[in-house]
């Protein structure tokens, strides 16, 4: 018989997380959302092998690998809270060993369903990987360099002429100004910098792309979800990275990418082992599709939010129901009460949320550690 519990394992109070909780309630699943932040402070982990059989208490789940029917690796702690009264010489110890034992719980259950494979998401980071996986698939990809040698880099601006750089992971810090968040910036072979500030940490450089629009695009089992971005229609700093500006949601549109497109994207997810992922591409001046890459845990709730035609949250949340790689999605299953706005809205009086609302931030989350912004130990 197979398991009737969906874990959603996350590392914050998390927008995602919670409103797909909602949608497997509705939908007669059964969700349990672990804080993995918090299993050293308010949750709690235990296993005990006896007989052949493993048990299995995390989180509000308590049962055996057989127990589980889907689960979700939405975002998994770096950090984990901590005890105040824990002196700070014990923290990187404690923290390592609640990693080590997160990660063996997790493969306890690495048959269960996945979204995504925890292997599988390590495996996917690597973005020359990535590159790899998207030009056996056809796509056109820009010349890329990750370094922090400060010849090499030179050397590369000089070769492309015209490049962009971005960190290898997206990070954001909290001020008394608000957030500043580290974005990909264009730079040429003419600009003056200091060699100090690139040589302190190995960054992405990539040849700039001239491009005609940008697209977001989500793919799970059959199911695809894709907008258009009218980047260059906004100021300099968004053609590079759509992300710096708020005015972006007014350019977003839903559209139907051709299907040898979304095919080649499917083939990138198969290549990488993944189950689940949000891919960024752009359409140059000749046309072409040009791939930059794909998260295996990226956002897509905005989408829906800002295009309520473009529906993921439903079909998104019936794929861990369904727990098939050949799920399909038919929009006359749409029910409104599972439409992200409506699922938004029934959760402001979640009391997790302590008076934040959570569709204020539905693309950015910055009261939660998400892709963009990092919180630190919370």
């Amino acid at each position: 018989m197979p398991g009737r519990d969906i874990l959603i394992f996350t590392n914050s109070l998390d927008t995602h997380a919670c409103a797909v909780e909602r949608v497997l309630q509705i939908r007669g699943g059964n969700p349990i959302v672990i804080n993995t932040a918090h299993l050293m402070v308010g949750e709690s982990v235990s296993a005990r092998y006896s007989e052949g059989c493993t048990k299995i208490r995390m989180g509000g789940f308590e049962g055996t690998s057989a127990d589980v029917h889907s689960s979700w690796n939405r975002r998994f702690s770096k950090l984990f809270s901590l005890p105040e009264n824990l002196h700070p010489a014990d923290r990187t110890f404690v923290r390592n060993n609640t990693q080590s034992t997160l990660t063996g719980f997790l493969g306890l259950i690495d048959d269960r369903f996945p979204v995504n494979p925890l292997a599988s998401a390590r495996y996917s980071s690597n973005k020359l990987l990535q590159l790899q996986a998207a030009k056996r698939a056809n796509f056109l990809v820009p010349e890329t360099l990750i370094s922090n040698h400060i010849g090499d880099i030179r050397g590369f601006i000089d070769a492309v002429g015209d490049a962009c750089v971005k960190p290898y992971h997206s990070h954001g810090w909290k001020t008394d100004d608000g957030v500043f968040q580290a974005l990909t910036v264009r730079i040429g072979k003419d600009d003056v910098f200091d060699a100090s500030a690139f040589e302190i940490s190995p960054h992405i450089y990539q040849e700039y792309v001239r491009k005609k629009e940008e697209y977001r695009v989500t793919i799970f089992g059959n199911f695809s979800a894709a907008v258009r971005i009218d980047s260059q229609s906004l100021d300099d700093q968004s053609s590079v990275d759509w992300r710096s500006s708020p005015q972006y949601t007014s350019t977003l549109e839903p559209c139907e990418l051709p299907p040898d497109v979304i095919n080649s994207l499917k083939k990138v997810l198969v290549s990488l082992g993944l189950r689940f992922g949000t891919f960024d591409l752009a359409r140059n001046a000749d046309g072409e599709y040009v791939f930059f890459e794909v998260n295996e845990a990226g956002q897509w709730l905005w989408q829906e939010m800002h295009c309520p035609d473009c529906r993921i949250l439903q079909p998104f949340s019936e794929f861990l129901h369904c727990a098939s790689d050949d799920f399909s999605w038919e929009p006359s299953r749409r029910s409104r009460e599972c439409d992200a706005v409506e699922v938004l809205k029934n959760l402001r009086s979640d009391p997790r949320f302590n008076g934040q609302s959570p569709d204020d931030y539905p693309d950015e989350e910055v009261h939660v550690s998400d892709e963009r912004v990092q919180n630190g130990d919370g």
